[in-house]
């Protein structure tokens, strides 16, 4: 499955000390992170969609909706690029989910 491959990815890559931040400086709560770099991350969410972009729009927000429930802040953010590449593909009831 997508998620499994995804997490497996994002766990593998945080191992390497270079490719992780200190994030939690930034906030007052623990933040729960990988903490990984933004252009790392941000290569996983490219490489990743690639996977994803013969899916449905709705397996797509399927995918997102499991990524958010982590409670990662990376898969959350993963979450908002690739809702992000489907904007083109939003019709009106779409935008009731978002409120």
């Amino acid at each position: 499955m997508i998620i499994t491959e995804l997490r497996s990815e994002l766990d593998e890559l945080a191992k390497d000390k270079g490719n992780v931040k200190n994030y939690n400086q930034f906030y007052k709560e623990k933040v729960k992170s990988r903490g990984l770099s933004g252009p790392v991350l941000q290569d996983v969410c490219k490489r990743f969609f690639v996977q994803v972009r013969g899916l449905e729009k709705n397996e797509i927000c399927l995918l997102c909706e499991e990524l958010l429930k982590s409670g990662y802040n990376d898969e959350a953010k993963i979450d908002c690029d690739w809702i992000y590449r489907l904007k083109k593909d939003y019709v009106k009831e779409d935008y009731d989910v978002f409120y």
